[in-house]
């Protein structure tokens, strides 16, 4: 059940509580999670596949109230083509018109049960979900159904959210930070399935169609594809009215889809505009800039990388929320700390289906952006070396503080409910903060070489037109682990 989030930041998935320790600074007791202790999480998780093929999975127990999300693999990965942009479409229509119901029946069903709603797409999922009480479940499982099988989209709509699709790339400008990651995705495994961009541009998408966006849809609405992942409901129960909603669903011609596997390659993508972006925060110009390598698909061995990411942290120099978030972690302490001209420094992990890409990305003043990929390079170099036992175990620690955390929330956890069994890789949480505590400082300095020969992709977004390629840091990468004496 562990989705990255990046870099200790939280994403759309609400935090609702916090824990009040990680688990082993608990002194070896169980730490509460929710009503009941971790060591009794396993045994009520239960798990039905419906005979054709439609996954569900369920805890019993929840908060006070229940969550259901239901995942497809309606998403970025499989587009191509005249359906290129689908999935964003699919995304912003949301819970609204269906074949069966009209959009005001849809917002009455849901302002009578109260319900919290959302609607989040990543590269390999799309995922509807809704909060309620448990005496509701079967009026949002119809409503969720109905949207997920036989969404109604229209012309109309499809033109309107490509017309909201220029100003969401125009407020992207304003914050690049989104975009060097879509530019890290490009430059690390285009041409593929992951180097789609998650918000395309209006040009590209300008001849999309509702038929389009319907084939598509339809194509990967495979029910071996579709996972129910739900809190605070009974599971037999949830079985019957899934198998109601879902149970009729057959394999579809799914040839329209790009189903190749994805390969990280190095790549550059820089993006030179006429002016730097003005910091909204501190009113000066910086220069964003990021660098991937790869890592692992989701498995036993992403713990290491996740627990990497924890180590090497970040942040930013402005927080609204706050002191205290990551002021422990290195590139906090040895960047953010150490030179005034870094605004933010940043590390991040994501496992996906078939590889993994792990992230570090800067925002500097623009002058110092030369510097930036080597300092960057440095603080993963030292992480080849000897590693004090006191930082891996702070890493340990706030990497199950954070994952303890978004577990708080019902919507996040029937989420990760949902997330996990689609990839069929389902340890409980007590096997996971497991996976993490087996963690060593050899594992970490293991993870780091793996990452610094493989090869780098490089990215920015700014107004220089001279940073670094991605063959330049490599170069500076092998030197560096050759003048460390640490080549294999």
């Amino acid at each position: 059940m562990f989705v990255c989030v990046g870099g200790m930041r939280s994403s759309a998935s609400s935090v609702t509580a916090a824990v009040t320790a990680a688990v082993t600074a608990a002194g070896g007791r169980n730490v509460v999670f929710g009503l009941r202790s971790m060591s009794s999480l396993a045994p009520h998780i239960q798990r039905t596949v419906l005979p054709n093929g439609v996954k569900v999975v369920s805890q019993k127990e929840g908060p006070g109230w229940s969550s259901i999300a239901a995942h497809t693999r309606v998403c970025t990965r499989y587009e191509q083509g005249k359906h290129i942009g689908a999935s964003l479409i699919a995304e912003m229509h949301g819970l609204q018109a269906n074949e069966h119901q009209s959009f005001e029946e849809v917002q009455t069903i849901l302002d009578e049960v109260g319900g919290d709603v959302l609607t989040q797409r990543t590269r390999e999922g799309l995922v509807h979900s809704i909060n309620c009480m448990a005496v509701d479940i079967p009026k949002v499982v119809n409503v969720l159904g109905n949207s997920v099988v036989s969404p109604k989209f229209t012309e109309a709509e499809v033109s309107e959210n490509i017309e909201t699709l220029k100003f969401m790339r125009m407020e992207q400008g304003n914050n690049p930070k989104p975009l060097v990651m879509e530019q890290l995705h490009n430059a690390s495994f285009s041409p593929g399935p992951l180097s789609q961009l998650s918000l395309p541009h209006a040009d590209d998408i300008k001849h999309l169609t509702a038929e389009h966006v319907n084939e598509f849809y339809r194509a990967c609405l495979q029910p071996h594809w579709i996972t129910v992942g739900a809190v605070g409901v009974d599971h037999d129960e949830l079985c019957r009215l899934v198998e109601d909603k879902f149970g009729h669903l057959q394999p579809t011609d799914s040839s329209i889809l790009n189903l190749n596997q994805a390969h990280f390659k190095s790549g550059t993508d820089h993006v030179v505009v006429e002016q730097a972006p003005i910091h909204p925060a501190i009113n000066m110009p910086l220069a964003h800039i990021g660098m991937a390598m790869e890592s692992v698909a989701t498995g036993k061995d992403q713990y290491v990388y996740f627990v990497l990411q924890a180590l090497l942290g970040g942040g930013s120099s402005f927080s609204a929320g706050g002191p205290g978030k990551g002021l422990h972690s290195r590139l906090y302490q040895n960047c953010l700390n150490r030179w005034s001209w870094v605004e933010s420094a940043l590390a991040t992990n994501m496992s996906m289906q078939d590889t993994g890409m792990f992230v570090l990305e800067a925002s500097i003043m623009p002058e110092q952006a030369h510097n930036g990929y080597g300092m960057l390079l440095w603080q993963l170099l030292n992480c080849v070396q000897e590693i004090p036992d006191h930082e891996v175990e702070r890493a340990r620690n706030q990497l199950k503080n954070f994952y303890l955390t978004g577990l708080e929330s019902a919507a996040v956890y029937a989420d990760n409910l949902a997330r996990l069994y689609d990839r069929d890789f389902f340890p409980n949480t007590e096997e996971e903060c497991a996976f993490i505590d087996n963690v060593t400082s050899e594992d970490i300095n293991n993870a780091a070489f793996e990452l610094l020969k493989g090869p780098i992709s490089v990215a920015s977004y700014t107004n220089l037109s001279d940073l670094p390629a991605a063959e330049d840091v490599m170069n500076g990468s092998q030197n560096a682990l050759q003048n460390a004496g640490l080549t294999q």
